[in-house]
This record gives C-alpha cells, sequence and structure tokens, in this order.
C-alpha cells in the first residue's frame, strides 16, 4: 500500500479528495492531511507518504516550495499539484520537482485518479528495478563466492610459490587483498557415523560452517571456507597477530561443544602452524590434514594442533612407550611408580580445581610436568578412560552431591563445578546419569 498525504487550507477539499479518490482499486492508504505549510512538513516526516497531494497556494509557502523541500530529502516522493492558476512557469516547476500531474480546480474524479495511476505505476516500476538490481548483485556475489572458493581451494593444493603469486594476483582482481597477514589451516572432519541415519549431509555441512563462521566473525578473524570432495570443511583462517595456542585451541573447543551441543555427534579436525607467507598455504594445509587424521586416534584432541603432533614420536601406533620421552622412560616397577604417582596428582589437582572453566588438559598435564599428548595417554593407560571422561564424570559426581542442597538453582550448580554453559551441563548430566538435574533432584 502507498501513502497518501492531502495538503489543502480548505477541509471541504480535503473531504471531496478522501471521497473521490480509489484507495483499493490504486492500493494506496490514507496517511494524514494538513491546512498549512508547517503542519505539513511536520506530519510529512513524521509519516513519510509516498505520494502529496497539494494545493499551490496555501498558507505560510507555496505548495511548490514546499513540494521542493520535500523532494531534497525525499527524492523518490511523488507529487499531485493542484492549482486554479494556468501559469506556465508553475507548470515547469511543478515538472521539474518530479510532480505526476499539475491538475486545475474544480477537481475531477477520473483526472486525480489517473494522476495517481501514473505515480503507483512509477513506484511499481521502481520496485521492479530495485529487484533486478538486488538480483544482479546476490548474481555477482556468488560467482565472485565461487571464484573465491575456487582460488583459495588452489592455494592449498599447490605446492608451487610461481603458482601461489598467480592466485594472489587473480584474488586482487577480485578485489580482495589477503597478504600481510597471520595464516592457519583449519580442517573441520565430521564423523559421520555419530550423526542421526537420517541426517542431510549438505545441510549439516552447512550448519557446521555457520557454527564456525559464528566463531570467527568477531573481527578478529578473517576467515575463507571451502567443502572438499570427501565433505570436510577447509578454512584459510587469517589475523592480524600471529595466533597463540591457546587462542587456537580455545576456537577449536568452541566449535566442537557447539556441535555436540547441537547434533550430539563428533567431529574431529586439525590445525596447522602459522606462517605469513600465502605461499606456504600448501605446507599449512598438510599440517592440518595429518593433525586431524590423527585426532581420529586420540580422545582427548579430537581437534588437533599441529604443534601438539610434532611432539608425537615416530612409533606413534606403539603402546604407551611411543609417547613416552626418553627422559621419562625408566625400567620396570621404577616406572609404573613414578607413573602411579603422576596420575595420583592429577587427579588430586582434578578435584581440587573442578570449579574452575579453564581446567583441562592442558592445564593439568602443565601442572605435573608432562607433554599434553604424554599425559593423555599415559592417563587412558592408567584409568582406564580418556581424561576428559574422567573429568566429566568427577564433575558431575559432585554435581550431584550439590543438587542435594535446594538452596542452589541449576545454574548455581552448573557453575559450581566448572560448566559455564548450563545448558551443557544439562546435556552432559542426562547424558551420565539419564536424568536432567531438574529431575536427579526430584529423586532425592
Amino acid at each position: 500500500m502507498y501513502k497518501v498525504m492531502i495538503i489543502d487550507d480548505e477541509p471541504t477539499i480535503r473531504e471531496r479528495l478522501k471521497n473521490i479518490i480509489n484507495w483499493k482499486e490504486l492500493s494506496l492508504a490514507f496517511s494524514c492531511e494538513a491546512g498549512d505549510s508547517n503542519t505539513a512538513r511536520e506530519l510529512f516526516f513524521l509519516h513519510r507518504p509516498s505520494i502529496v497531494i497539494t494545493d499551490i497556494n496555501i498558507p505560510l509557502i507555496s505548495g511548490l516550495e514546499l513540494c521542493r523541500e520535500f523532494a531534497q530529502v525525499y527524492p523518490d516522493t511523488r507529487f499531485i499539484v493542484i492549482t486554479g492558476y494556468n501559469d506556465f512557469e508553475y507548470v515547469k516547476s511543478s515538472v521539474a520537482l518530479g510532480a505526476v500531474d499539475l491538475i486545475s480546480k474544480p477537481i475531477m474524479k477520473d483526472e486525480i485518479n489517473q494522476s495517481l495511476r501514473k505515480a503507483t505505476d512509477y513506484f511499481r516500476s521502481l520496485f521492479q528495478t530495485q529487484e533486478k538490481m538486488q538480483a544482479l548483485k546476490k548474481v555477482l556475489r556468488e560467482n565472485q563466492s565461487l571464484l573465491l572458493d575456487r582460488h583459495i581451494s588452489r592455494l592449498f593444493y599447490s605446492p608451487q610459490a610461481a603458482s601461489a603469486q598467480s592466485i594472489l594476483s587473480s584474488l586482487e582482481k577480485l578485489g580482495l587483498d589477503i597478504q600481510g597477514r597471520h595464516y592457519f589451516v583449519l580442517i573441520l572432519s565430521p564423523d559421520w557415523n555419530t550423526f542421526p541415519a537420517d541426517f542431510d549431509r549438505d545441510l549439516i555441512l552447512s550448519s557446521i560452517q555457520n557454527i564456525g563462521d559464528d566463531f570467527m566473525d568477531n573481527g578478529r578473524y578473517h576467515h575463507y571456507a571451502f567443502c572438499d570432495s570427501h565433505f570436510n570443511l577447509n578454512y584459510l583462517i587469517s589475523w592480524n597477530l600471529s595466533p597463540s595456542n591457546d587462542h587456537l585451541e580455545q576456537l577449536s573447543n568452541n566449535i566442537r561443544d557447539r556441535i555436540w551441543l547441537y547434533y550430539h555427534a563428533s567431529i574431529h579436525g586439525g590445525i596447522s602452524l602459522s606462517t605469513r607467507s600465502l605461499s606456504e598455504i600448501h605446507t599449512l594445509w598438510i599440517q592440518a590434514w595429518n593433525s586431524c587424521k590423527y585426532s581420529y586416534q586420540m580422545d582427548d584432541y579430537p581437534i588437533l594442533n599441529y604443534q601438539n603432533l610434532k611432539q608425537l614420536p615416530h612409533r606413534l601406533k606403539n603402546p604407551l612407550t611411543s609417547f613416552t620421552p626418553e627422559s621419562e622412560r625408566k625400567p620396570g616397577a621404577t616406572q609404573t611408580v613414578r607413573q602411579n604417582r603422576l596420575i595420583a596428582s592429577a587427579k588430586h589437582y582434578i578435584q581440587e580445581h573442578l570449579s574452575d572453566q579453564n581446567l583441562g588438559l592442558s592445564a593439568v598435564s602443565e601442572k605435573i610436568g608432562l607433554s599434553s599428548i604424554y599425559f593423555c595417554n599415559l592417563f587412558h593407560k592408567e584409568v582406564g578412560i580418556s581424561f576428559n571422561e574422567y573429568l566429566n564424570n568427577e564433575r558431575i559426581k559432585k554435581a550431584r552431591q550439590l543438587l542435594a542442597d535446594p538452596s542452589l538453582k541449576i545454574y548455581e550448580v552448573s557453575y559450581a563445578v566448572g560448566y559455564g554453559n548450563p545448558k551443557y551441563f544439562n546435556f552432559i548430566f542426562k547424558k551420565l546419569v539419564k536424568l536432567t538435574p531438574s529431575e536427579y533432584r526430584k529423586t532425592l
């Protein structure tokens, strides 16, 4: 509906106009009316009508002057000027403003509706033009996105520096300058066996990419993603500063946790080292891909940083000794006693810091003086479950004790045992106890 404003100092003229306009047929709606230019000015900027019908001779300033003022602010407004004068200059002025018509009194029904139809035809034409422009812009964006994906994927797969320079030149022609930053590669590989049997793979990949985009669209990172033929998401991520391992692990863990929360499914991945040279992107991609492959063997590293992967000895597939540095290898019982003591120390530290939301594999392994990779495998060997499983079990055990206190709210219990997200706490609690925290409290 197009809103119409009527300006005339004679109330009878305003009423006649309202009665003879074919409102419904022309998809028009009455907006407001005024008897002088000051009131008209106030109402115009308040209601923003599409069409203004005005007498040329109104109090304070002329209708034409008022239309000029309105047109300067909203140039697409259509004006219909009513006059008892036949002055040619007035006609020229009104047409220059974009007035649809100049109508002489007495006002005839057919004449005013014909002028209004011209105005509505103008708006429909304008709308169609805007739609075409939007469609064209969409096609251009999609084509640019396809070209961008193609060039970025070539950076991943092209080991030659000369080829990388050619790709960079192509990207610059697209108006994209991605040089002079720090870069790393992140590969996300969904474990499709853990997703629902009736899942739509393309839909889930799109959702995972949106989750990744949410965490990276914070002004800190610039990122470019594409899906490869094996249904893995490949990210080229750039940053003005050199990213620390803590930032990379936080980014990947946030993505992993959100996917677990949404789908109750697992995802693996790998993160490369960083570089400032785009000609090394292929090397980073290999690092991320190797890390991703090894992450499937490591429960506590579903998304493995290549910095941690470098700590692994060559005999990765061997038992615990494959992960034990030479300086930590001792014969027989001495080694066993030492390992038991380290695990006991780790368990004690976990119990003392259950409420710490930053408590994790890295923090505990650093506390007891072991590399996180070595500690991860030692813990699994000695305890029989992964570190993350043990930590969740202990936190939920503590939560069950706290839920016995009716004065504590569920979210307070969540925070008290180290879960900063109460929804995630509810999910883990139900997974382990088979009841929600609220349901469990009712059984006490």
